[in-house]
């Protein structure tokens, strides 16, 4: 929000929309922020595209591990939209190494409030065609969730059949390859 509140003070347009389980999560914050009016919050939906269809940024976030190693699912479902996108995560995360594939649409930046600022400015300056939204849906298609357990299982068994293979059975340069 201290991001969103220095990009406030430039754009006097624009929002930021929460949709969050509890909306009495981040009132404090608002008032603290001076954002009253320009935050709003909305109880969570089933119907989530309604929200999307008014945005024209979509803001995921990610785990601010030193050594990430999920991929969010929001990060996946925003990017199979045809909105810009803000991931906020380590330079390390599965999500910032995704999404370096789709720069007319998507910018990376690290969780510092100046860094998120510029990056909102940004992106509400980018103006991306249908032909890169289309070409950003092409490559997800690899993301769809048959695809992901069909490759989930693909590997689950692959290491099976090679116990030598299968972490604490010996080698452990997957593990090791994770940061863990």
């Amino acid at each position: 929000l201290q991001g969103f509140q220095m990009l406030a003070r430039e754009n006097k347009e624009v929002e930021f929309h929460f949709v969050v389980p509890d909306v009495r999560s981040l009132p404090d914050l608002t008032r603290e922020l001076r954002l009253e009016g320009r935050v709003k919050m909305f109880p969570f939906t089933e119907n989530i595209m309604a929200h999307f269809a008014k945005a024209e940024v979509l803001v995921a976030t990610d785990a601010s591990d030193q050594h990430p190693v999920f991929l969010t699912t929001k990060l996946i479902e925003y990017l199979n939209t045809n909105r810009k996108v803000l991931l906020v995560s380590p330079p390390t995360s599965p999500g910032s190494k995704l999404i370096h594939q789709f720069p007319e649409t998507v910018i990376h930046v690290e969780e510092e409030p100046f860094a998120i600022a510029r990056a909102m400015k940004r992106l509400h300056d980018l103006h991306p065609t249908e032909q890169d939204f289309q070409e950003r849906f092409n490559r997800m298609s690899s993301f769809s969730p048959v695809r992901v357990a069909e490759l989930f299982m693909r590997e689950v068994t692959s290491r099976l059949k090679r116990p030598d293979q299968v972490p604490g059975r010996g080698d452990t340069s997957d593990i090791q390859a994770l940061g863990a």
